[in-house]
């Protein structure tokens, strides 16, 4: 399973990760996996 999410800023990445919303879903997106991967870009406009 795959997960691509894009933000517009390093700020709307980390007010999403702190938003209610988000965490109300983490009990389910940790359910989908055993282990996890993270890969980070850099926004190149």
């Amino acid at each position: 399973m795959n997960l691509v999410r894009r933000f517009e800023s390093l700020e709307s990445a980390v007010a999403q990760r702190a938003s209610q919303a988000h965490e109300n879903h983490k009990p389910r997106r940790k359910s989908l996996y055993d282990e996890s991967e993270l890969t980070v870009y850099d926004v190149v406009v």
